[in-house]
């Protein structure tokens, strides 16, 4: 899996979704997840409808937070599943071989679980507290994330870590220096007036 940025939407007051997916891609994004809460299938699907056709404009990547249906219906790159969602194993049996899953976990035994379910990738968090969600699992904090690496490391498992939650551009040596594999982020891209700069900040260190 390659190495990048992963934007996740939110919510925003004078933004919607589909606009702040165009703005990350515009800026050289190529990695979004559009993530809505609280919204009707019909809302949902229309934007996921506008994001498909913007990230592939931009050769972007799309995944859709929580809901395979949708994602399979605008023909996705791939669906995000949280603890409370689809199983991820369930999602792998039916999807092409090629659709990207991708799992939460907040311990080493979820992120074992995800791997022995097919996922592609886990995203890990939080990095620290964020507001972007709600019910916050147990913040890990660069020493969380290590002790996760050394664990899977021990138990022979590879797949590529994901780190979310309240992560800031000088967090990301850090945590390339442990090995993680990518960083996901809402905040710091939704909020920024130069979402570039942040992008460029990612794959100064990431890209190597």
């Amino acid at each position: 899996m390659k190495k990048q940025l992963q934007y996740i939407t939110q919510n925003h007051p004078t933004k919607s979704h589909e606009t702040l997916c165009l703005e990350f891609c515009e800026a050289g994004g190529k990695w979004v997840q559009l993530r809505m809460k609280n919204v009707s299938d019909s809302v949902l699907l229309a934007t996921a409808k506008a994001c498909r056709k913007i990230t592939t404009d931009y050769g972007a990547t799309l995944i859709i937070n929580d809901r395979l249906d949708i994602a399979l219906k605008v023909n996705a790159d791939g669906v995000h599943l949280g603890q409370e969602d689809l199983s991820t194993a369930l999602a792998r049996e039916n999807t092409p071989k090629d659709f990207i899953i991708g799992g939460t976990a907040n311990t080493c035994v979820e992120v074992i679980h995800h791997y022995n379910n097919g996922v592609d990738y886990v995203g890990v968090g939080p990095f620290r507290y964020t507001k972007t969600k709600k019910q916050l699992s147990p913040v890990l904090g660069i020493h969380g994330y290590r002790s996760i690496l050394v664990d899977l490391k021990k138990a022979k498992i590879e797949i590529p870590l994901v780190a979310i939650g309240g992560i800031v551009t000088t967090d990301f040596s850090d945590l390339h220096n442990i090995n993680i594999h990518s960083i996901a982020v809402s905040g710091l891209i939704t909020l920024s007036e130069n979402k570039q700069k942040s992008i460029t900040a990612f794959n100064n260190v990431f890209k190597k």
